[in-house]
């Protein structure tokens, strides 16, 4: 039995609620603390204003209008971003695609992952007031229907980021995340342990990081995730998830006639000791396999 396997086959939800990790903003920290260190996730509804998200799609919007050159003036409504962004990808798929990894280049994304809700949330769940953010690792989501490539499998966030192991991810809607759009899925209380894990390393234009890092004996292991996991949503702008690096997690698919628009920030703790002993360094851009070079005896190299 390989040890992924034994170790998901002893895996039990610490809940299958909801309800468990769910918060409004004016919850006490106390309680939101302990939620996550038991599941290792919580959702806080409203936790900004949603016009705080509204510069940023603004910004999007813009860019697109002027990829298109149509001269039309920056709509940051759900229905307008997905029909202009579906006009690029139709005429230019390249600087479309380009477009994507553009999003967090745009200073309004930094002030949305920066606003003091959100630090003040990240520093109960992790412990610490002294952030590092690794914007290499931050990710702007834009998931149209059926377009599965960025569609993540059964993963835990630390192997791709290496920061702190006390590292949070958040995890904040751009729009309303409905019933078939592509719920984050997670198993609570996952946060324990790292997984093993298979790596194949690639190089080149097909390079994508994530097709590189996968559990372990994934075709058995996760058809046991499967069954243990949970969806997370409906959610929207304004509402936060945030989780553990170390949380299992996986992405939904977007099956709905809509796009899913998401940023992803990661926060790690910037007085870890660990992370002090290796001057900081975490799986950037020009590091991305840093997990294999710290953790050999979890990596299988296929």
């Amino acid at each position: 039995m390989s040890i992924n396997l034994s170790a998901v086959q002893a895996i039990a939800p610490t809940t299958t609620d909801p309800n468990d990790f769910t918060f409004g903003s004016d919850a006490p920290s106390a309680a939101v603390a302990a939620a996550y260190r038991t599941h290792g996730v919580v959702v806080i509804k409203n936790l900004t204003s949603a016009d705080a998200l509204t510069e940023l799609r603004l910004a999007f919007s813009a860019m697109i209008h002027a990829a298109l050159g149509d001269g039309g003036a920056p709509d940051d409504t759900p229905a307008a971003l997905d029909a202009a962004y579906a006009e690029l990808a139709d005429r230019k798929p390249a600087t479309a695609k380009a477009l994507k990894g553009l999003g967090k280049d745009i200073p309004a994304f930094h002030k949305a992952i920066t606003l003091p809700e959100i630090e003040s949330l990240v520093s109960t769940v992790m412990g610490s007031s002294f952030f590092q953010i690794n914007y290499d690792q931050c990710l702007f989501r834009l998931d149209r229907p059926n377009e599965d490539l960025a569609a993540f499998n059964w993963h835990q966030d630390y192997p791709y980021n290496m920061m702190s192991q006390n590292a949070v991810t958040g995890w904040f809607p751009l729009v309303d995340i409905e019933e078939g759009m592509g719920f984050l899925k997670a198993i609570p209380g996952t946060h324990d342990q790292i997984l093993r894990i298979a790596f194949a390393e690639q190089t080149g234009q097909a390079f994508r990081i994530h097709n590189s890092f996968s559990i372990d004996d994934l075709d058995r292991v996760g058809p046991l995730l499967d069954e243990r996991s949970m969806p997370i949503g409906p959610v929207g702008p304004g509402d936060a998830v945030f989780f553990h690096c170390l949380l299992l997690h996986s992405s939904g698919k977007n099956r709905s006639n809509r796009s899913r628009w998401v940023i992803n920030p990661r926060y790690g703790d910037l007085t870890d000791p660990a992370m002090v002993a290796r001057d900081w360094r975490t799986a950037r851009a020009k590091n991305p396999f840093l997990f294999t070079d710290l953790h050999k005896d979890l990596t299988v190299r296929l």
